[in-house]
């Protein structure tokens, strides 16, 4: 839909891409995507410079920033299990802000998606782009095969095609499972995706992956787009499987310090003649394994399989011994994602 040239800005010292319309291809297709891009601010998503306009006022190119480094697809059927994480979670972290913005991109997409030499990922291309809403809408099946939901095949009683922010996961499943496979099943290729396909599993991919997370993958290709997750869902549960094993946790107890982490799994802390809580580091989480007596977080009676919040204090005896009760310090810490 457009000519794509690569220029140099010589004031700002940047390279940036020039994208004009092609011949004979509605100016509407510019003006989306210049209306999607201007509304979303993430360091995985294309950023816009600024608009060129003709003598008569219509915009007929927009600059953009230029992203070093090759396409996504030079990675199908390449991918480790480390870089299926880490490359997971750095699309569906832009898929997730641009949803926040309020715009479905419509056209996600291993070519879609470029990856620099330090393999930070960057969606470009938002010329199928539409805000989210009523004015999600279209007359055509216009997309990629393979990467395109079920319902986009769908007319309502008007002749329109009528979508959500649901597609986009859609076409994130597609993705990963391509990475992950190098090509993609017969069935999710029809026009329409004929589903549900056993094929599309990633229990069964090549590459070892985390079961739940294989599992919440899965859904990403359910045939109703209300129950398909979120890509915020999903963005969480790979930063869990990315963080998975490295948090740490402190508890003091009379005075030593307890340390909780991927070697030390578990402590027991107890006060004498109050109680005793026995916590266990699963790689995910801090949690009751055991307890004896009345131990309280926020007033929040602790019983087995309670879950710790990142930083508290745990309060040993029942409310009514007031000052009899002790108290110790909980501390986790919180990694985050390198990318």
């Amino acid at each position: 839909m457009s000519r794509v040239t690569l220029c140099r800005d010589t004031k700002l010292e940047r390279d940036v891409i020039v994208k004009e319309l092609a011949t004979g291809v509605d100016e509407g297709r510019l003006l989306d995507e210049i209306r999607a891009l201007q509304s979303i601010r993430s360091g995985y998503v294309v950023q816009i410079y600024d608009v060129i306009a003709d003598d008569s006022g219509n915009i007929v190119a927009v600059v953009e920033e230029y992203c070093s480094g090759k396409d996504l697809s030079d990675w199908i059927g390449k991918l480790d299990g480390d870089e299926f994480n880490r490359f997971g979670y750095q699309l569906v972290s832009g898929i997730s802000e641009v949803h926040d913005c309020g715009v479905i991109h419509r056209d996600v997409k291993p070519p879609n998606v470029r990856v620099s030499d330090a393999e930070q990922l960057t969606i470009i291309d938002f010329g199928l782009a539409k805000a989210s809403g009523d004015d999600a809408k279209t007359v055509s099946d216009i997309g990629t095969s393979g990467f395109m939901a079920p319902e986009l095949f769908e007319l309502n009683a008007d002749g329109e095609v009528e979508f959500t922010s649901a597609i986009d996961i859609f076409a994130f499943g597609s993705s990963m499972l391509l990475l992950s496979e190098g090509k993609l099943p017969l069935d999710v290729r029809r026009r329409p995706p004929r589903l549900p396909c056993n094929a599309l599993d990633f229990h069964s991919v090549s590459i070892p992956l985390d079961k739940d997370l294989a599992s919440l993958l899965n859904e990403c290709f359910l045939q109703d787009p209300n129950r398909r997750p979120t890509a915020r869902r999903l963005r969480a549960e790979f930063k869990r499987v990315l963080l998975h094993n490295r948090h740490r946790a402190l508890i003091n107890i009379g005075g030593n310090a307890n340390y909780l982490d991927a070697k030390n799994r578990r402590v027991t802390a107890s006060i004498k003649d109050l109680a005793t809580v026995v916590i266990q580091y699963t790689g995910d989480a801090f949690v009751a394994l055991d307890v004896d007596g009345d131990v309280y977080v926020n007033n929040t009676k602790v019983d087995r399989g309670f879950v710790f919040p990142g930083s508290c204090v745990i309060a040993f005896g029942s409310p009514q011994l007031q000052a009899k009760r002790s108290y110790v310090t909980f501390d986790v810490s919180h990694p985050g994602v390198e990318i």
